[in-house]
């Protein structure tokens, strides 16, 4: 099991200015985030569910409020320090996968590797090789992104996101372009995570995937409206 960690939103808001008054994405959000659970962030689109995953992965700073994680002051910190946080502790899925087309899949989860160069790079390799043999698809590791089913490439982005062992995995519609049965597979991927002692936090539009997750948080015009253990409800 992994050390506890904890990311917390502190009367959170996001404003994007946009020439006429601003609108207001998220409103004053407060809300833990917490090692070991698998959350499903639901809501319509435009509801605030993409801006919340911006403040806990600090893709966008807040407009107002305060960001920890664990005691340390997000908020406050510069750009470059926030970027090294980002590549030691969030793993991101993205719906289109955002695999880099001229790399192979091995290269493609060996860059975040190189790029914060927390491994070893004598044993980064054999770590790449290891992670794509944990969401089998080893046999594809020297394909391009383009040979790969949709299934297979965010098989590799899963991988990808665990390639620093980050506390975090940021997982944003990853089911989206999938058919029925690569979505259960990837959402059996994200439990296997939360057991091993990741926090996974997914946004989802669709009430039947975020019921997979033990966390269900309702967003609505950018106001945090419910926040249930699934236990409570089931």
């Amino acid at each position: 099991m992994s050390t506890p960690n904890r990311i917390q939103l502190k009367n959170v808001r996001k404003t994007y200015e946009d020439g006429i008054g601003g609108f207001t994405a998220l409103k004053s959000a407060n809300i833990q985030f917490n090692s070991g659970e698998f959350v499903s962030i639901i809501g319509k689109s435009g509801s605030g569910k993409s801006t919340m995953l911006n403040m806990i992965s600090c893709i966008d700073r807040p407009s107002e409020g305060e960001l920890y994680h664990n005691d340390m002051a997000l908020h406050s910190m510069k750009e470059s320090a926030l970027t090294a946080w980002r590549g030691k502790n969030i793993g991101i899925v993205f719906q289109f996968f955002q695999l880099i087309p001229t790399l192979t899949v091995l290269e493609n989860v060996m860059l975040p590797m190189d790029f914060c160069n927390m491994i070893p790079a004598k044993i980064r390799k054999a770590t790449a090789v290891s992670l794509l043999e944990k969401v089998e698809i080893s046999e594809c590791l020297d394909k391009l992104p383009s040979e790969l089913s949709g299934g297979q490439q965010q098989r590799a982005a899963v991988a990808r996101a665990l390639a620093n062992d980050p506390p975090f995995i940021i997982a944003d519609e990853p089911t989206g372009n999938l058919d029925t049965e690569n979505a259960k597979s990837v959402i059996a991927l994200f439990k296997e995570m939360v057991k091993d002692g990741k926090s996974v936090i997914m946004v989802t539009h669709n009430p039947e995937l975020a019921e997979c997750a033990d966390r269900i948080i309702t967003i609505q015009d950018g106001i945090i409206l419910t926040d249930k253990i699934k236990e409570c409800f089931e």
